[in-house]
């Protein structure tokens, strides 16, 4: 089973698709504040927990769900950043 999750990983057909859809998405360039950048951060701290990493960046209790709508984009950004580097090890594990 590990062989053919190997081929599958490594089809040109598969690599091609992954590249096109890649290079498809437009990643919107925006400026975080030191503030928003510190919660972006704090993501990893807290293993994703937005509520505990809002509170470790400096935003007061309860005003989580104002930074997670206004940074949204860049939480999912960040969530398929470590979804992506984490996939590969986390499949192997499994068979």
């Amino acid at each position: 089973m590990k062989n053919n999750l190997t081929k599958l990983l490594t089809s040109p057909i598969l690599l091609k698709m992954m590249v096109n859809t890649y290079l498809t998405q437009q990643k919107r360039n925006k400026t975080l504040t030191e503030k928003q950048q510190k919660f972006i951060d704090c993501l990893v701290v807290t293993n994703g927990d937005l509520k505990q990493a809002a509170e470790l960046a400096g935003y007061s209790n309860g005003s989580h769900y104002q930074v997670i709508k206004a940074l949204k984009t860049e939480i999912i950004d960040f969530a398929t950043d470590v979804l992506a580097n984490s996939a590969p090890e986390a499949a192997f594990k499994l068979v």
